[in-house]
């Protein structure tokens, strides 16, 4: 993993904007792709000085997914699966529980960790020419029991069935409808649009800001009962030979 398959751009008011910088793979998201982004993000939520965190994509796509290139690697040792579901709830959470407003400024597909990075954001932008997709249930995974709760606290738990349920992937008209995202700019003024709403949120008293993302925050807690019931439940899936085989059929397409 190249050190610079994320780009940090420092802008004024102290707001800073992620780039996933992986255009030839569609920021395809491995295991290495994951801890950068967690490990900036758990820096920053550290700097008094960065008031905002934008997150986006270079190139065509905002981020595409799993590196299925590297998927089946990553989950072949016996705690394969366990490191795999730990280092992505490890980088949601980070998002999830920045002390600052974030932005997702999806500037194409959004597909599986991709769209849950974009909800574990604040506020979701997006170019018209964005989509959104969690394409788990094709390859006999599901996504982790707290990712699922925030897509139902997103658009519902009717949308949220839908999406997991049937794999398919909506564009961006479709997601602001069903509140998946909160704008829609043409793709040439998708960064203009996102200036705007930073500049809004910019306004907000901090300390204020703070305490209702703290109330939000515990209203999206899950339930650390049911989460532990489930957590084993997630692993097994990406052990089972129907996974394996899905994925090596997605390869070879």
């Amino acid at each position: 993993m190249k050190a610079d398959s994320l780009a940090v751009e420092a802008r004024e008011n102290g707001v800073r904007v992620l780039r996933m910088n992986r255009p030839d793979k569609r920021n395809a998201l491995d295991a290495a792709q994951w801890e950068i982004l967690s490990t900036t993000v758990s820096e920053l939520a550290t700097d008094p000085a960065v008031t905002c965190l934008v997150l986006t994509g270079v190139g065509s796509s905002f981020a595409s997914g799993g590196d299925l290139s590297r998927f089946l690697e990553e989950v072949e040792a016996p705690e394969g699966p366990h490191q795999f579901r730990e280092r992505i709830r490890k980088c949601l959470d980070a998002f999830h529980r920045f002390p600052r407003p974030t932005v997702a400024m999806v500037n194409g597909p959004a597909i599986g960790g991709g769209l849950e990075l974009a909800i574990s954001c604040d506020v979701r932008i997006a170019a018209r020419t964005a989509s959104f997709g969690m394409p788990a249930v094709r390859f006999g995974i599901v996504m982790a029991y707290p990712d699922a709760q925030r897509l139902v606290s997103v658009v519902g738990p009717s949308w949220a069935r839908f999406l997991s349920l049937t794999g398919s992937v909506i564009d961006a008209q479709r997601s602001y409808e069903i509140g998946l995202v909160h704008s829609i700019a043409e793709p040439h003024e998708l960064e203009k649009a996102t200036e705007a709403i930073v500049d809004q949120l910019l306004r907000g008293e901090p300390e204020a800001i703070g305490w209702f993302r703290h109330v939000f925050d515990t209203l999206d807690e899950p339930s650390s009962q049911k989460e532990l019931g489930l957590r084993e439940f997630e692993e097994r899936c990406l052990t089972t030979a129907a996974f394996r085989q899905r994925v090596i059929r997605f390869l070879n397409r």
